[in-house]
């Protein structure tokens, strides 16, 4: 809370004392102007000037020979507030709101006895609040919120009986609230906002008869909302919300006839919405939001003829959105998402001409949607989503002019998608998702010049996809999925500047990738898979640096998988199973330490050569593995499994606790064999002939780099222990061998 005070203090300060002032209160602002930096202050007119002048200082105020107010309200003051300001003795009103004070509120001040008026807030003040603050016995507002205040509330403060502004919001007080503030009699207005106060509100508040606004939201309250709040008779705003308040709505807070805000959200209230709320004809703010309130949304609440904003989203709340809420002519918010409601969509809500923002999302509303709510010309945000709502999209919802936001997905709505849509040029997003449409895709949307998100999956479109969509340059999500799209993927799309998303799967698209994908710079998902894509994988996609999910499965794609993808640092899913692809699968994949999880087919000629490495060992062994490692004569290269440890302990490598790794023989060192290549053991989860899944021979220690090994040469097979003697090139030395 700001309280702006200099104009006030010119008007009622008509005579400034042209006379000196005394040097003990020169003396104290000279310490404030040196203590907060004066010389960087935003207006320092006339400080540091001769003795007699004080009086024309900027933010100083004279009455009768002494300084009356010091009012530096955002004026850049920097640093503490030094004790010696405590010499203003005749000071009435202190305001150094909006600066960046440092340290604790001096002790002294408590004894500048006159002072009516402290504002503090707005600054980084630490420490407790002073007690010697409750000694102020004429003080009549005391504001002290956005700070970094510790401590509890004194009791103390119940004894300034002159009180009426006590704002201590927005710093991290603790303890409970004294009940002593029961007795100030003539406070107005009570903050206590954001901090961590717990316990229950004190049943002593509704002594507080003078009362206009009480804010105790955003704390760690508990218990019941006292009924004794009922009697503040004069309260136009009661702000309870983010709190742990339990039990029902008092109905007694139905008295409140002046109030205008009544918040209660994110608490865990249960019951019945009180009807008797109809009392309350001067509300503009109405939030019930977050609890746990059930049965229906009293009709009576259609008589609310003030109210502005209706908030019940998030309860148990069940029964029908009350026709009567057509009546309310100046409502600009209606959040009704996430409850169990019922029945048909009110077609009279397509009265309220100030209707801003309609959220009916996560409920069981069935039937049509009204076309009346394409009278809502104010209408920034529409989201029905998630409902059992039939029949088509009203053409007239391409009349909401204002309309930003329009969610209907996952529901079961048919028919086509208006082309009137197109009409709606301050559309930012578009989300039909998961419906049953039919028909085209408009080209019409084309021209919504500021649509940032399109979502059109899981429907039954058809035909092709517009190259009209290409004009869209805002866009950052296009999703398309799950329908029965035809053709090839525009190369236009590539246009596209803002591009994030580019989801298509699932359609019967045909044709090649287009290689102008590459050019969207911000693409970060490129999903495909599902169609009957052909011809290569553009090599250039390696230009999409953001790229973080590249998926082409299920499509007739040829050739080999360019290598240099899988040197994209922001990939970390990769999968181009079940396509026609040849070649080998690039090692820059397996080498990707950022690398999630990826895919390949099993049509691909490995880097490692076979499904998965080794040999299984003869039955005479007595080995316990069903796997070795080998070493091919003829190529001169190992192929074997090797499990990785830490200190003796499970760890991994690229995600992997098992590793294939391809090993050549060294031919710069004796006895020496060199890792040219690795990816994750068996990924494909591929059996032996008995069904039983390979094991891994070898075993390293990232600690010591001792590797251990069982492997086949020839007809013989050796227990062999390595050293890493080169790990710039990872070159490992036999130590010691035997013959099983």
């Amino acid at each position: 809370m700001k309280l702006r005070i200099s104009s006030f203090l010119a008007a009622l300060v008509l005579c400034i004392n042209a006379h000196a002032i005394s040097t003990d209160e020169r003396q104290a602002l000279l310490a404030l102007y040196n203590s907060t930096y004066g010389v960087g202050w935003t207006d320092n007119s006339g400080w540091l000037g001769t003795p007699g002048s004080e009086c024309s200082w900027f933010g100083v105020y004279c009455l009768n020979g002494a300084v009356y107010a010091v009012a530096l309200e955002e004026n850049n003051l920097i640093g503490p507030i030094p004790a010696e300001i405590s010499a203003l003795s005749n000071l009435n009103v202190l305001s150094l709101w909006g600066n960046y004070l440092t340290g604790e509120i001096p002790e002294e001040l408590g004894q500048m006895t006159e002072l009516r008026l402290l504002y503090l807030d707005d600054n980084n003040l630490t420490g407790q609040i002073p007690l010697s603050l409750t000694d102020l016995a004429n003080l009549s507002q005391l504001s002290l919120s956005q700070n970094l205040l510790t401590g509890s509330i004194h009791s103390e403060f119940g004894n300034l009986s002159n009180l009426t502004v006590l704002v201590l919001a927005e710093n991290t007080l603790t303890g409970t609230i004294p009940i002593e503030l029961g007795q100030l009699s003539n406070l107005q207005v009570l903050y206590l906002t954001d901090n961590y106060l717990q316990g229950e509100i004190p049943s002593e508040l509704g002594n507080l008869g003078a009362l206009v606004d009480l804010d105790l939201s955003l704390n760690t309250f508990s218990g019941e909302i006292p009924v004794e709040l009922g009697k503040l008779s004069n309260l136009l705003g009661l702000s309870l919300q983010f709190n742990y308040l339990t039990g029902a709505i008092p109905v007694e807070l139905t008295q409140l006839s002046q109030l205008q805000i009544l918040r209660l959200e994110v608490n865990d209230l249960t019951g019945s919405i009180p009807a008797a709320l109809s009392n309350l004809q001067n509300l503009t703010l109405l939030s019930l939001a977050h609890n746990e309130l059930s049965g229906e949304i009293p009709s009576e609440l259609g008589d609310l003829s003030n109210l502005e904003i209706a908030l019940f989203s998030n309860n148990d709340l069940e029964g029908e959105i009350p026709v009567e809420f057509g009546q309310l002519s100046n409502l600009a918010i209606l959040y009704l998402q996430n409850n169990e409601l019922a029945g048909t969509i009110p077609s009279d809500l397509g009265n309220l001409p100030d209707l801003e923002l309609l959220n009916a999302s996560n409920n069981q509303l069935m039937g049509d949607l009204p076309e009346e709510l394409g009278n809502l010309d104010d209408l920034a945000q529409l989201n029905f989503a998630d409902n059992q709502l039939t029949g088509s999209i009203p053409s007239e919802f391409g009349d909401m002019s204002d309309l930003e936001s329009l969610n209907l997905s996952n529901n079961a709505l048919t028919g086509s998608i208006p082309y009137e849509l197109g009409d709606l040029s301050e559309l930012k997003e578009l989300s039909l998702n998961d419906n049953q449409l039919s028909g085209f895709i408009p080209r019409e949307l084309g021209g919504l010049e500021n649509l940032i998100a399109l979502s059109l999956s899981g429907n039954a479109l058809v035909g092709t996809i517009p190259e009209e969509l290409a004009a869209l340059d805002k866009l950052v999500s296009l999703i398309l999925a799950d329908n029965q799209l035809v053709g090839t993927i525009p190369n236009q799309l590539g246009e596209l500047p803002q591009l994030e998303s580019l989801i298509l799967a699932n359609n019967r698209l045909t044709g090649a990738i287009p290689s102008e994908i590459a050019d969207l710079s911000e693409l970060k998902f490129l999903i495909l898979d599902g169609n009957e894509l052909n011809g290569s994988i553009p090599t250039n996609l390696v230009s999409l640096s953001s790229l973080t999910i590249l998926t082409l499965a299920n499509n007739e794609l040829t050739g080999d998988i360019p290598a240099e993808i899988g040197s994209l640092s922001s990939l970390i899913q990769f999968d181009a199973s079940r396509n026609e692809l040849s070649g080998e699968f690039p090692v820059e994949f397996l080498n990707n330490s950022n690398f999630d999880r990826f895919f390949y087919t099993e049509d691909l000629e490995l880097a490692v050569a076979t499904t998965f490495n080794g040999v299984s060992p003869a039955p005479s062994l007595n080995l316990d593995l069903n796997h070795i490692g080998l070493l091919s004569e003829n190529s001169n290269l190992v192929h074997t499994c090797v499990a990785v440890f830490e200190d003796g302990e499970e760890s991994t490598v690229n995600f992997s606790h098992y590793l294939d790794v391809e090993f050549e023989i060294y031919p710069e060192m004796d006895a020496a064999i060199k890792a040219v290549s690795m990816r994750p053991f068996n990924s494909n989860f591929v059996t032996k002939s008995n069904s039983d899944f390979p094991d891994c021979s070898g075993s390293i220690d990232l600690t010591t780099y001792e590797y251990s090994d069982t492997i086949a040469i020839g007809d013989e097979v050796f227990e062999i222990d390595f050293s890493l003697v080169d790990a710039e090139n990872l070159v490992f030395q036999i130590t010691e061998f035997t013959a099983l």
